[in-house]
């Protein structure tokens, strides 16, 4: 136990069961979701992920003049200028991190589900572990709703498919990165023989 240190043997390891410490209640363990589920909701962010980076997100129409904003064009016009710097960070954050860490998680469970041993899988695991801190594609949806405040009122404001696909996409991602627990991996064979 990490809060009183003393030594607890799991005999069974279940899905949707917390184990705590005997002596001091401290969360000991919680599994994830099955592995096929998560692999269900990271296949469906990967599909919602790809048409937002083209599919328009607002278009404006002001004076007579209409102008459409994509997640590519506006990640692109950081580079345009002297924002050259928080066009990398934008774009790696924004884009790469998200794409990465849906395709990492996907390099991990598609192998164990089949039965390869978790060894295999440690390399995409170590790199998972180290980019999951940058992955903030909330920022720009939070940076994409104070847009649609700012420019309603300076013209007519169209929301378009993007946008909704970008909320599918932030919803399926995130529900993925709730449901994975990574110590699941190393705890794989006893959670598969409470499956069958």
């Amino acid at each position: 136990c990490h809060e009183c240190s003393i030594v607890v043997e799991l005999d069974t390891i279940e899905f949707g069961h917390e184990y705590h410490c005997p002596r001091c209640s401290a969360l000991l363990y919680r599994p994830g979701n099955h592995f096929s589920h998560i692999i269900v909701m990271a296949i469906a962010s990967l599909i919602t992920f790809i048409p937002t980076i083209f599919l328009p997100i607002l278009t404006l129409d002001l004076a007579g003049e209409t102008r459409s904003v994509t997640l590519f064009s506006t990640l692109f016009s950081f580079f345009v200028g002297d924002h050259i710097l928080l066009g990398v960070v934008a774009f790696f954050s924004a884009l790469v991190i998200p794409l990465s860490m849906i395709v990492l998680l996907l390099m991990i469970l598609i192998p164990l589900q089949l039965g390869y041993p978790s060894k295999d899988i440690a390399l995409f695991y170590r790199t998972y572990d180290k980019i999951k801190e940058w992955g903030m594609a909330e920022v720009y949806m939070l940076s994409i709703a104070v847009a649609i405040i700012k420019l309603a009122k300076m013209g007519e404001l169209d929301i378009g498919y993007g946008f909704f696909l970008f909320v599918l996409f932030l919803i399926c991602f995130y529900v993925t990165l709730i449901w994975f627990n990574p110590d699941d991996i190393w705890h794989k064979d006893e959670l598969e023989m409470e499956v069958l």
